[in-house]
């Protein structure tokens, strides 16, 4: 019985295991491929991502790359460096950023880094509602004029002054909160407008979107002279500070300006960071020239919400504290084998016709009777021990000693069926009180 208890708790100690197994190597293979992590993140493998950029980066022999998963605010040992943000959403650097992150960034820039950001790809213009545009009624593409846009743009403030006018009187007197991010639009601090528009070329035209960009540069002989390119998306410099690198019909879609000691480089689409263009359409100069003299290079995970927050496993991690845990798991396993199974061997159970069942001094002594004795010896057992009880009597009172053989050797000479234990007994029994009644009550 032990040893069959102690074969299911292996068993399910074993089946446990391997359910915990089997849940591990799912999530390693899902991290693997990394298809849950967003578009042009450096932890995803498939061909929307940029992990074969990162390792690429990495395996150099002068060049260092790691990812970011904090906020610039936080990272103040940010010099000298390259920083990739890939895949940055457009809305975000038209509508407003956090202050303090812009702020931190530029400071970095400004003291030699180097800054890339790159803009999720589209390839239609309707897929831009957030920036403004609306389809037609005939279901073409609408134009997006800079009149429009400006006339959008000053009907927002006139709204906003209307609100904030509205809201000033309930506010007055109370002080801005100091960890209330302010938005900051980094198309006006900048000087650089985003657009999109598509292709005047029919032939190098799907859905609306040019496929080749153009170097606009002459003398840049070590960059490719085109680029596939797979966005509608195109930049408007407000300034003289930027530099026009590659166009799209006509349209700047890679620019860069110095900032400081360091420099800002966007590129209206992200295809050529991407696995899929690491493996069909590389460009190696060019992203060369991307990443500049710096020999660390850092890509930014925190745009796409991919953030690291101390918690219980990384405190472990960061103390080593995995033996600690495991000697943990094995006292709980052990208190738990403990509460389920007996060190202290059992006594082997009786069978049913072995049990000896009593409640009681007189029904113990009935069921060791009935054990040990039959019912035809029971009455010559109870004289035997009478005779030694009273043996001092039987010199005054042979004649009922030997009355009471003579009984016990007439039943004793019947066959088993005609003896009758109790007929027997009640013959004593008148024996013995007819003798109590002749010596006047005193019991024998």
């Amino acid at each position: 019985m032990r040893r069959e208890r102690i074969w299911l708790f292996l068993l399910a100690i074993m089946m446990i295991g391997g359910f915990f197994y089997g849940i591990v190597r799912l999530f390693q293979f899902r991290y693997e491929v990394g298809d849950i992590y967003p578009p042009y993140s450096s932890l995803r493998a498939d061909p929307l991502g940029t992990k074969a950029l990162y390792k690429g980066i990495d395996s150099l022999p002068d060049c260092s790359c790691f990812r970011n998963y904090q906020p610039f605010t936080k990272r103040k040992d940010l010099t000298q460096i390259t920083i990739f943000y890939l895949g940055l959403d457009p809305t975000g650097f038209l509508y407003g950023t956090d202050k303090e992150s812009v702020e931190a960034a530029e400071e970095m820039i400004a003291n030699g880094g180097r800054l890339v950001l790159s803009f999720f790809p589209v390839s239609k213009l309707n897929t831009f509602e957030k920036f403004g545009q609306n389809d037609t009624e005939d279901g073409q593409q609408s134009e997006y004029s800079h009149d429009e846009s400006q006339q959008q743009k000053q009907e927002e403030n006139r709204r906003s002054k209307n609100v904030e006018g509205d809201e000033r009187e309930e506010s007055e007197g109370k002080e801005p909160l100091e960890d209330e991010a302010i938005p900051l639009k980094l198309d006006e601090r900048w000087g650089v407008k985003l657009d999109t528009a598509a292709s005047s070329n029919d032939d190098e035209n799907v859905d609306g979107v040019s496929l080749t960009a153009q170097l606009a540069i002459q003398h840049a002989t070590s960059l490719p002279i085109s680029l596939s390119w797979h966005t509608a998306l195109y930049f408007i410099p407000q300034n003289n500070d930027w530099r026009v690198i590659y166009r799209r019909d006509n349209h700047p879609v890679l620019i860069e300006r110095p900032y400081g000691k360091g420099s800002i480089m966007l590129s209206a689409d992200s295809y050529f960071f991407s696995n899929e263009a690491m493996r069909t359409e590389r460009h190696p100069e060019l992203l060369a020239w991307i990443i500049g003299k710096h020999s660390q290079v850092m890509f930014d995970e925190t745009h796409f919400g991919i953030m690291q927050s101390p918690g219980i496993v990384s405190l472990i991690r960061k103390y080593r504290l995995g033996g600690v845990v495991a000697g943990l798991f094995v006292l709980a396993g052990l208190f738990v084998w403990k509460n389920a199974t007996s060190f202290v061997p059992r006594q082997d159970e009786r069978t049913p016709g072995q049990s000896v069942e009593g409640k009681d001094m007189m029904s113990g002594l009935v069921n060791l009777l009935r054990s040990n004795i039959s019912s035809k010896e029971i009455v010559p057992s109870c004289v035997t021990e009478w005779k030694k009880t009273f043996a001092h009597r039987q010199k005054n009172d042979p004649k009922t000693f030997e009355h009471i053989d003579t009984l016990l050797m007439e039943e004793k000479s019947r066959s088993f069926r005609e003896q009758d234990p109790l007929r027997l007994y009640h013959a004593i029994r008148q024996i013995l009180t007819e003798k109590s009644k002749r010596l006047g009550g005193d019991k024998p």
